[in-house]
């Protein structure tokens, strides 16, 4: 398994296909193939993902993007091609967590919609 070669910088992960630099890179195909995959909302762009960065706690991580599963087949489909690609995933309800469980930087599910 690969690692990180700067740790601060998630996508010097050689397993990385995703963009953390913002809308002006080309987004790679972890945006696309969710977007074909999941029924619902999938969000990669910057006021999204900084929208997420932070919940009750002090802590402040931008996400790599955002889910909004409308189903179970999307939370399955979502979870599915992140772990074989070694992409993280965060799930997320109301983002009330006073420890910082709510952020990371990953892939969030957000079920508070549905």
């Amino acid at each position: 398994m690969s690692t990180p070669t700067d740790p601060a910088d998630p996508a010097s992960d050689d397993r990385a296909n995703y963009d953390y630099a913002g809308d002006e890179t080309k987004r790679p195909d972890l945006v696309d193939d969710l977007r074909e995959r999941v029924d619902g909302d999938v969000r990669f762009d910057d006021y999204s993902r900084q929208l997420y960065a932070t919940d009750a706690s002090i802590y402040e991580r931008t996400p790599v993007g955002v889910v909004f599963p409308t189903s179970t087949a999307d939370v399955a489909a979502t979870v599915e091609y992140c772990a074989e690609r070694g992409v993280p995933v965060l799930p997320r309800g109301g983002g009330t967590s006073l420890a910082g469980q709510a952020v990371n930087e990953a892939v969030v599910l957000d079920f508070s919609r549905e």
